[in-house]
Parts: structure tokens; sequence; C-alpha cells
């Protein structure tokens, strides 16, 4: 699940009536699992994020019709922590509105 390889996949809605939806996050860009660390990027996206309650803040829909959105779980950014961990950089074309991060 890193950052463009390959996006989350989010399961919103009611029990027995979820849509479920791709979602890439904002702002970041990460290896996909066939490149370098890309497998490690993977399983550091995974591990703030399985089974977790996500709060989901949509900016806009990319040309693949993925959600890009924020990704916050329990109040923590998800796509900051995988900056902050080494698994991601900072890619303006998917932040929201070309802001840099602050770490």
């Amino acid at each position: 699940m890193s950052g463009t390889g390959t996006p989350i996949t989010a399961r919103c809605g009611s029990p027995g009536s979820y849509d479920l939806i791709k979602v890439r996050l904002s702002g970041i860009d990460a290896p996909e699992k066939k490149q370098p660390f890309g497998q490690r990027a993977k399983e550091a996206m995974s591990r703030p994020v399985f089974g977790k309650t996500q709060a989901l803040d949509r900016h806009k829909v990319d040309p693949y019709r993925r959600s890009v959105c924020k990704v916050s779980v329990n109040g923590r950014d998800v796509g900051l922590e995988m900056i902050r961990h080494g698994m991601a950089w900072w890619y303006r074309a998917y932040a929201n509105h070309g802001r840099s991060v602050e770490l």
C-alpha cells in the first residue's frame, strides 16, 4: 500500500452496505512494490492503517479515479509518518494546494 504503486482500499459506510474506494495519499510518493524499498514501504503503510478506523479528507480525484486524501488514524497523518520514517517523500503534484510539509 505505497503512495503510488498500490493505493489503500478503504471501506466507507455502514456494516452490510460498505463502498470500497481506492485512496492515494495526499502529498507523498513512495516506491512501488517492485522498486527498491517498495516492499518495505508497503509494509510501513500497512502497519498504521490495516484494520483501523481511518479519517479521509479528500482533496481531489486523480486521473486513475482514486480519491487523493489526507489519511489520519487516531489523529496522526499517515503520509507524514511515512515521510518521517523515510518510506516516502513529499510530492508537490499530489499535495493539497501545493503546500510543503512541516515535520
